[in-house]
Formats: structure tokens, sequence, C-alpha cells
């Protein structure tokens, strides 16, 4: 927090009923329920029962003791991929009671207005978790720059951290707690609810045995995600000294190898103090001499980091390989398209059907291809349009950003020569403001006054 910022202190009174039907409205009615079956729906149909659901809240509150029905965690394996056999190859999901899901959400919408109104968290380097700052499509469009850039004598290396979420131990959350000035009956609670979790997996052959957790944040937790934020801020914070920079749990280094190996070794020596490890498999190093990428060079972080050129690495549906272009993710999509609408005529159902399929079933998956996708040149006129239309919106989603360094970046948007996402927005822009300048005219013999208009110098981000 700078010095002459004024210190908001974090919210601590009882729930109020309308952050509590605030998460209830805006909760997926789908979710699964935790042990006790009730679901979400419960709550979101039946307001009186949510009135003493509220009390029930107030009273946990005031008492800063965790019932132990939501210390209750039921755990089961996703596949990461289509052929996923080992058990590596697996993530966990937790179920919780939506009860305590609930609960926990009111105080994890606290702590993280309490974290970023006193500047605690650092949203340029870390946007996973922290409501306004999604992040996905600012880090991609930078990541893709980035390497533009590195053909001009510059290098570019992302690492990702084991499991971090799930071997984070409960010493360093009490640390963050205690350093980020968490008010002590909020850490009571968090202490009493992370001493007593429980979790068990499930399969289709066998139900394990109940145990106590004492390293790990649940997955399924509303809370674990701000916890595990704060956790990871303070490894950031420590490799300042060394020009880090990270997004949640994926970490991007300096600009030359001999920095990026005392990054690494930093880097390295905070993350073993703290328990967590690295997994340089699922890492790629990227290093670039006098516009060509190289692998003479090895960079290592507890054992060597594939280099990108044998190991092309996909990260937010992107790939990413030495070609330092989009050449390969182009004819992706161009047969990702191609075979979709072959296998839509095949269908041997009514025309208006088959548009139907193709505007919900494969129109939704090709979208954020089409908007991360540098140039494409497709024989699809019906595609052209909502090639258009995400060019333009990823145009506007850097440009009002919220973060000064993704605005003053520089994201050059290749589009092709034919047309230009930032000169139809630049021109869209332009109308609009010459709108505001005429005013409002008389139509016809409608009077002056008869119809209100939207004015852009009024507009949001929204």
């Amino acid at each position: 927090m700078c010095q002459n910022q004024k210190y908001i202190p974090m919210n601590i009174k009882e729930p109020s009923w309308k952050e509590l039907a605030d998460i209830v409205k805006k909760a997926r009615s789908a979710s699964a329920p935790g042990s006790n079956g009730i679901p979400y729906k419960v709550y979101k149909n039946s307001p009186k029962i949510l009135k003493h659901l509220w009390r029930l809240l107030k009273g946990v509150w005031r008492k800063g003791k965790i019932p132990s029905c939501w210390q209750k965690e039921e755990g089961y394996f996703i596949p990461k991929g289509e052929k996923s056999e080992d058990i590596t190859q697996f993530r966990t999901i937790s179920l919780l009671n939506v009860e305590g899901n609930i609960f926990f959400s009111i105080m994890a919408r606290r702590m993280t207005s309490y974290m970023t109104d006193n500047n605690y968290e650092d949203i340029s380097v870390q946007k996973d978790g922290v409501p306004g700052f999604s992040g996905c499509i600012e880090y991609t469009s930078i990541n893709s720059q980035l390497i533009q850039e590195a053909k001009v004598n510059k290098k570019d290396l992302t690492v990702d951290l084991a499991n971090a979420y799930g071997t984070i131990p409960h010493m360093l959350i009490q640390e963050s707690l205690d350093r980020y000035h968490i008010p002590d009956h909020c850490k009571r609670v968090i202490r009493s609810y992370l001493s007593g979790i429980e979790l068990r997996f499930t399969t289709s052959t066998f139900t394990a045995t109940w145990q106590i957790l004492q390293k790990r944040i649940v997955t399924g937790c509303t809370i674990s995600v701000i916890l595990f934020v704060m956790g990871i801020n303070m490894i950031i914070k420590s490799g300042e000294r060394e020009k880090l920079e990270a997004q949640n749990h994926q970490l991007t280094l300096g600009n030359y190898q001999i920095e990026a190996r005392w990054v690494l070794k930093a880097l390295e020596e905070t993350v073993t103090f703290v328990r967590l490890a690295f997994k340089p498999k699922k890492s790629r190093a990227l290093i670039i001499r006098k516009g060509n990428s190289t692998h003479k060079i090895e960079l290592k972080v507890q054992e060597v980091i594939p280099s990108i050129i044998d190991n092309p690495v996909k990260c937010l549906r992107k790939w990413f390989d030495d070609s330092l272009s989009d050449k390969n993710n182009i004819r992706r999509i161009e047969q990702q398209v191609s075979d979709g609408m072959r296998n839509i005529d095949k269908i041997g159902l009514q025309e208006k059907l088959k548009a139907w399929i193709y505007q919900h079933g494969l129109l939704p998956r090709i979208s954020w291809p089409l908007m991360l996708t540098a140039k494409l040149q497709l024989p699809f006129t019906s595609i052209v349009e909502e090639f258009k239309v995400s060019k333009t919106r990823l145009v506007m989603t850097l440009k009002e950003s919220t973060y000064d360094k993704v605005r003053t970046a520089g994201v050059q948007m290749r589009t092709g020569r034919k047309w230009s996402a930032s000169k139809a927005v630049s021109e869209a822009e332009s109308r609009l403001r010459h709108k505001d300048i005429v005013g409002t005219v008389t139509v016809g013999r409608q009077g002056l006054g008869t119809s209100k208009r939207c004015y852009w110098k009024n507009s949001n981000t929204q």
C-alpha cells in the first residue's frame, strides 16, 4: 500500500441480507450439492427458507466457529484429456455444502475488496481470482505480442507451478493473513475452517475413508481463491527484486537468459521454502537469438525446462510453437470449421435445424480462437462477420482495460490487408462522437424531446 494512501478497514459486520440475496441470485442453479444434498435451487425458490439461513449465518459469524458439516469435502476425479489413464492425468473437484459456500462467498467478497482497495493485491501481475480482472484475453494477447517482439533479440519464458493449488501449505495461508492485516475475527473463522477439513474421494468402484487435510486448499470452496491469491502474492512480492512478473500460478520472466537464470534461482529458493514445487515438464522455454529460436541454451528450475521448439504448448486454447506466428493456429481453425460444416451438412435434418446447430453448436466453439488469431482467411462468408465482431471486441477489451499497462502495451491487432479492427473501432467512435455533437434532431413530424437516446460520452465499459 502506498504511504499516502488512506487505509480502508475490512468490513467485519454480520452478513447483510443484500449480500446474501445477491450471492444466491448469482449462483448457478445447476451446481451440484454437497454431502447434505441441498442445492442452490432451494434457496433461490424459497425466500422464507433463505431468511432462516440468513439468521443461521449471522449466528455462525458471531460465534466464529464453523460447523463440522461445512468441513466435509466430497472429492471426484475429472480427466484432463480424452485418454486419461494415469492419476496424474486427472484433476480433482470438491463438492461442499452450499450453506458453507454461501457463507464463505460473503467473506471472500469482503476480503477481495479489502485487498484491492488497499493495493495489497497487484492486479498488474495477478488477475485471476480478482473480480473485474479476468486477465485471460489480456494475458494471451500480450504473450502473443511478446513473441512477435521476441524476434528482435528478446526472449519469453513461461513456468508453471506443480499443483500449486493442491500443495499450498496452511502455514503460508496463516502468514499471508497476518501480513495483510486481516481482522482477528476473520482469521479465527478461517483457522477454524482449515483446522478440521476432511476429504474423501469417490470413484465408480470405491469410496475412500475420511482424511484430515493439513496441507492443501479446498478447490471447491468459495474462499479458497482469495486465500490462494494471497499466498501466491507473497511469493511474487518476495521475487520483486528480480523483476519477477507473475499471473496466478503462471510466471513470465525477463528478457535475457542470464537474468532469467538468476530469477529462476531466486524463485526456486522461495518456492522451495514454502514447500511448493515446479513442474518443468509442463513448462516451456523460448530463447531467440537474431530473430530465430534456438535450443542450444538450457534453462533449469529443479530440472531442465523443455524447449518450445520440440514441445509446442497450448495456453488458453492457443498453441505456441517455434514458428513465432499464427500460421499453424489458422490452419487448425480452418480445419475445425471445415470439418464442422461438413458434419452438419451430413445430418439428415431440415435446413433451419442445421442453421440452429451451426449457430449454437459450431459458432460458440470457434469464437474464442477467432478472437485470438492474428489473421484469418476463410472461404465461409458466414464466419467473416463473427471474425470482425470478435476482433472488434478484443480491441475494445484491450483499449478499455482497467489496468494502464495493458492499455499502453501497444498490442498490434493484425487482421489482414482489407480490413483493420483498430481502424473500424476508431471510425465507429468518431461517428458516435459526431452524433453527440449534433444532438437530438427532429424526425418527420416527431417533436423535440419525444424520444430519448444514449450518448457516447456517458457510456462505460459495459
